[in-house]
């Protein structure tokens, strides 16, 4: 990527809907960080609560576009009209970058890159640190267009880890408004086929659990929520593939050890016949998997798989709770 051989303005779209309690987080974390050729564009989708007057006092130092609920993709569509980084990354209102986020993504941008993603350290609604990341397994780096193919899915983190290259993005934004409500999942999916992705260890940002985001979504909507959003990918895969000559078996995501892992906890929590049949799947599909998961995280999700299966009705479902009460989990 030729822009790579000056500094690079880096655009840093934060997508706003009636996160007030948080939103000056969010921005301040921007305004701090160390490097300095960095843009910020403020999106707001049809905020009712006190978001638009905590934006009143920024609007001297972001650039602000203020419009009517449409969705978090249509948020992300807007502030790409108006940005202008060489380096672009979408921030949710509710998370927070680290001081030195945006200076050690460009120093790991080189030609070429598609994309560099980092994991969030996981924070409380009160901004208080709690246990893990998200993801918490080891996130993929490399040429992950291959993983997709081979294996319809890939360790990643959410929206607020991910930093694209622009000519990436004008390859394959605007994101399908109509078919998409979030944003990270198409980018994240369509991103490496045009370069290889660059996988940070360390993480550079704060994901927040709270009540009123996605991670606040509890029981079987959840699950139901996240087998939909699977399926989704798988035909956003076929579709990409088929476009482009590339040979990719539709379901292979849906084969994935993440995946049956969701439908494992869904056949335990509908106490569905096939829960001994998908534990078996899924636990063939933890020791199959390669450069996701330790030895040590195996063995516990083998365990788990067969204790939810076997134990007795109620103390089966409290350990699949158990483990789907940790936020982090979800990201597996």
């Amino acid at each position: 990527m030729s822009t790579l051989s000056h500094t690079p303005v880096v655009s840093v779209i934060i997508t706003n809907h009636n996160y007030a309690p948080y939103l000056r987080d969010a921005i301040d974390s921007v305004l701090a960080q160390d490097y300095k050729q960095t843009e910020i564009i403020v999106v707001d989708d049809g905020s009712t609560d006190a978001s638009r007057e905590i934006l009143a006092e920024y609007q001297d130092r972001v650039h602000l576009i203020l419009k009517e609920n449409g969705g978090q993709a249509t948020s992300v569509n807007a502030g790409y009209r108006e940005c202008h980084g060489d380096l672009v990354m979408t921030l949710d209102a509710d998370d927070l970058l680290e001081p030195n986020a945006i200076s050690s993504v460009v120093r790991a941008f080189t030609p070429g890159v598609a994309e560099v993603h980092f994991p969030l350290k996981l924070i409380n609604q009160d901004g208080s640190f709690r246990p893990g990341t998200n993801p918490s397994a080891h996130i993929a780096s490399g040429d992950i267009a291959s993983v997709l193919i081979n294996k319809g899915r890939y360790i990643g983190p959410p929206s607020s880890g991910n930093v694209y290259s622009r000519s990436v993005l004008d390859s394959i934004m605007p994101i399908p408004e109509e078919t998409w409500v979030h944003s990270d999942c198409y980018l994240e999916t369509l991103s490496p086929f045009h370069g290889p992705v660059v996988a940070l260890e360390r993480p550079l940002g704060r994901y927040r659990i709270h009540s009123s985001n996605f991670s606040g979504v509890t029981g079987i909507d959840r699950l139901q929520m996240l087998i939909s959003h699977d399926r989704k990918q798988d035909d956003l895969l076929v579709r990409f593939c088929r476009s482009r000559n590339l040979t990719y078996q539709p379901g292979t995501g849906l084969l994935h050890w993440g995946h049956l892992k969701l439908l494992l906890a869904l056949d335990r929590a509908s106490d569905a016949p096939s829960l001994r049949q998908t534990s078996r799947q899924f636990v063939k599909a933890v020791w199959r998997s390669k450069g996701e998961l330790t030895f040590l995280k195996k063995i516990g999700l083998t365990v788990w798989a067969w204790a939810t299966a076997l134990l007795p009705d109620r103390s089966g479902k409290a350990l699949m709770w158990l483990a789907f009460s940790r936020p982090q989990f979800f990201r597996l």
